[in-house]
């Protein structure tokens, strides 16, 4: 006598919202087990199974989901303004930083910027002032992980300033004695100065 099993596999198009359904027979003579083995790929399956007899007998339908994701996410990132618009590769515009995965399914980013723990990433966000090195991955919902991607970010958006220092000895707005005069700047920026036999 025969054994005759019958199977059916159903799998749901995240895009198209559509369901497809694969139908199989396995057969196999008296005394041995019929086996069908099926190969699926990346997504969401919803497999349906049962088996007949020669005789008629019909099992209960069993159901059963498979989970499969073999591929890690992948991870890009973006700067509005793209470029710097400063000197020395500074952005002297505060940049806007977005994170963009790629992925079957939603993914969570982590960041860590000049090496501080790893934190959640929403949306765009600023860079504040600094010259950061800025790590980041992403997550998916099975848990596969993308590589970390590093980049660094110089940010200053804060004009300089001078301070001076005058050394002498002065009598109201007159030095009686020639002064020492001493400009100072952050270590960034460059002083430019001039003299003038008179205010301007």
């Amino acid at each position: 006598s025969m054994i005759f099993g019958q199977l059916r596999t159903m799998k749901l198009d995240q895009m198209k919202n559509t369901i497809y359904e694969i139908k199989g027979t396995a057969s196999a003579k008296a005394g041995s087990v019929p086996k069908i083995e099926l190969q699926i790929t990346d997504g969401t399956y919803f497999l349906e199974y049962r088996s007949i007899d020669l005789s008629g007998n019909v099992e209960s339908t069993s159901k059963k989901t498979f989970m499969v994701d073999t591929k890690d996410p992948l991870l890009n990132y973006r700067l509005n303004p793209p470029q710097p618009d400063g000197k020395g590769e500074f952005f002297r515009t505060s940049p806007k930083l977005t994170f963009q995965w790629t992925d079957d399914h939603e993914c969570s980013i982590l960041v860590s910027i000049d090496g501080s723990s790893w934190e959640n990433w929403t949306g765009s966000q600023r860079i504040e002032d600094g010259e950061h090195t800025i790590e980041a991955y992403s997550i998916d919902g099975s848990g596969r992980t993308s590589q970390i991607i590093s980049f660094e970010v110089k940010v200053d958006t804060k004009d300089p300033y001078v301070e001076i220092e005058d050394v002498g000895i002065s009598s109201g707005e007159w030095f009686t004695t020639i002064p020492t005069i001493s400009l100072s700047t952050d270590e960034t920026a460059e002083i430019h100065y001039k003299w003038s036999s008179r205010s301007e």
